[in-house]
């Protein structure tokens, strides 16, 4: 009989074995397209990403559609309680990174215009985040492990060079 636990492993093993598939047989990286362009108008900026796909080193797809993105407004990079992506730390930058906003965006209306002068001396991210969420829930007859629900996003993150080079020493 199976249960619950043997299809969550399942699932695990073959996610697994996707995501190195992927990563070997297309490599790491960009595959295609996401190039990225910079438009500037009044010292403001507008990012541009053209539709792609990339793979993380962990294998995950990173795929920008058909109509690519593009952002003119962006908010300072709002990291979750207990999570702290892209190493943050003291670093030199880290608390500058920004996320850049498109106007489907939930935060659109928050963010801010892009300077152009401080966007010269910063690079685009693509960064994959996968926030897990436990579906365990005990209800007075049982207490069985529903697995977890996983949420993948790309943040597109505008991150000064001088961070991406302490992180690269770092790592």
């Amino acid at each position: 009989v199976l249960s619950a636990a043997h299809l969550n492993r399942l699932h695990d093993r073959l996610d697994e074995q996707s995501r190195l598939t992927r990563a070997t047989l297309h490599g790491i990286g960009i595959v295609c397209g996401l190039e990225v362009s910079m438009s500037k108008s009044g010292g403001k900026a507008t990012i541009s990403i053209s539709k792609g796909y990339g793979v993380t080193s962990e294998g995950y797809a990173i795929i920008i559609g058909d109509e690519g993105f593009r952002a003119d407004r962006c908010r300072s990079l709002e990291v979750k309680e207990d999570y702290e992506p892209l190493l943050l730390d003291e670093a030199k930058g880290a608390k500058d990174i920004l996320e850049l906003l498109d106007s489907d965006h939930e935060h659109y209306d928050e963010g801010v215009t892009i300077d152009a002068a401080k966007a010269k001396e910063m690079a685009v991210v693509l960064y994959v985040e996968l926030l897990e969420t436990s579906l365990k829930t005990c209800t007075p007859g049982s207490c069985d492990d529903k697995g977890k629900k996983v949420t993948v996003s790309v943040r597109k993150l505008l991150v000064p060079t001088a961070y991406l080079d302490a992180l690269h020493e770092e790592v």
